[in-house]
């Protein structure tokens, strides 16, 4: 799995295609592919805003396919401590009954349109989509407004909900990775992003319908929404905006701001497993940070992707665990959110190396401090301008950008803001992460595993 969240990610987990690209432990409820997002200039994305302060985002790529994404600033770290699990259970109750509609017809509706409803969720936001053939793109509106401004919340639907949310906790869990990023989270903050993704089983069995409402009614406001379409007219999508969006109300709350303040700094999951997952975590970039370039260079030129022993590899990490000659695979984690950012580097490696694994790995880190090759810099562009402008889910990657940084990054300016991107600007971000405090956090049989102080 790749653990990165670019421009385009919501602490989203949380778009579709991108979190499962990027992040087992921020996978979508249900992942479905989309349009292909290209760069367009800036006069192609157009964007209104409703009275009530939802927004309308739009860009016409001319395809007989229609996306439409609403994303919703309803993400875990909004939760406070008596609604855990809320989003988790918003996220289960997407497309049940609501408004005129039942949860049949929710279910069959979208095939008649020729296309698709679905849902994903992350830490900053809650994004509700679907496609469908242009002509219906109003009918296909309907449904996710009525789904978000409608919903009924009855009670023998919510307490149906409660075994599947138990059932994705778990089988969350079972993943080290999964763990191991929940983990670095609740160790890293104090508030907001330590935040669960998934509801803790022994809170699942206390949430009714009361519960789900309170937290939905919360966050719900035209404030934190954005609608956004891809493949539509904007004056198409304004009118279904004004037709089914006008209800949210208009207040919204002061978001708490994110501190990266380790409070435990090392977790260790002691078990038989012969295979050591480890996360070596330090304070990164965020979204709206001046070093979010720099950061995606830096992880590109480290390894986005696991490397392996005996593959072939012109990343740092990489090379690292060939001289090694040991079973291990290495690779750049880079998370960004609003307000706050976490980097590093993820590890699987049989028990006894998983030391010389880490201490190699933040050995290259301490290397780009140093002095960075020109061929290094280059490829690490490269490479962070391909994902960006690959990833998929056009209306979807808009709409988070608009929560998470207020703007669309999806301009043909970006690959210049990436060229603009200087070597010494990559040293400086590297050099502030090992002046950060760190988080580790270990699974596996940890017999010969390192403790943090062997790692400084």
């Amino acid at each position: 799995a790749r653990f990165s969240r670019s421009l385009f990610s919501s602490g989203s987990a949380s778009n579709a295609k991108a979190l499962a690209q990027s992040s087992t432990f921020e996978t979508p409820i249900n992942c479905e592919p989309s349009q292909e997002t290209r760069l367009y200039d800036q006069d192609n994305i157009k964007t209104t805003q409703l009275d009530n302060g939802v927004r309308v985002v739009s860009v016409d790529t001319g395809s007989p396919i229609t996306t439409l994404a609403v994303a919703v600033q309803a993400g875990s770290r909004y939760e406070t401590a008596e609604e855990n699990g809320s989003s988790h259970f918003l996220r289960r109750m997407a497309y049940k009954s609501c408004g005129d509609h039942s949860v049949i017809h929710m279910a069959r509706m979208p095939e008649l349109l020729g296309g698709n409803l679905w849902v994903n969720g992350g830490r900053e936001a809650t994004v509700y989509q679907g496609e469908c053939l242009r002509d219906n793109a109003g009918s296909l509106g309907e449904l996710i407004a009525q789904t978000l401004s409608k919903p009924k919340f009855f009670h023998w639907e919510v307490a149906d909900v409660v075994p599947r949310v138990v059932e994705e906790t778990r089988s969350a869990l079972i993943h080290p990775e999964t763990e191991i990023m929940e983990a670095v989270h609740s160790s890293a903050y104090r508030n907001t992003l330590r935040m669960p993704l998934f509801c803790p089983t022994n809170r699942a069995g206390l949430f009714d319908d009361h519960k789900v409402r309170a937290f939905w009614q919360r966050t719900f406001v035209g404030p934190r929404i954005v609608l956004t379409g891809a493949g539509i007219a904007h004056e198409d999508l304004v009118a279904i905006a004004r037709a089914e969006f006008t209800e949210f109300g208009s207040t919204d709350f002061k978001n708490e701001a994110s501190v990266y303040t380790p409070s435990n700094a090392e977790v260790r999951f002691e078990n038989d497993s012969q295979t050591v997952s480890a996360a070596l975590m330090l304070s990164g970039a965020s979204l709206n940070g001046k070093d979010l370039l720099a950061a995606g260079v830096l992880q590109h030129i480290l390894g986005a992707d696991a490397t392996v022993q005996y593959g072939s590899s012109a990343s740092r990490f990489g090379q690292a665990v060939q001289k090694l000659g040991v079973s291990a695979q290495a690779q750049a984690v880079n998370l960004n959110y609003s307000d706050s950012g976490l980097f590093g580097v993820f590890v699987q490696s049989d028990h006894q190396s998983v030391g010389k694994v880490l201490k190699s790995t933040v050995e290259e880190i301490s290397k780009c401090t140093k002095g960075l090759n020109t061929a290094d810099v280059n490829r690490g562009k490269a490479l962070l301008l391909s994902q960006l402008s690959s990833q998929g889910a056009v209306a979807e990657n808009m709409a988070v950008q608009i929560l998470t940084q207020g703007k669309v990054s999806l301009s043909k300016d970006l690959p210049k803001a990436i060229a603009d991107v200087k070597a010494t600007d990559i040293e400086k971000f590297a050099q502030s992460l090992l002046l950060s405090k760190h988080v580790l956090v270990q699974h596996g049989n940890l017999s010969s595993a390192p403790y943090l102080d062997q790692l400084q």
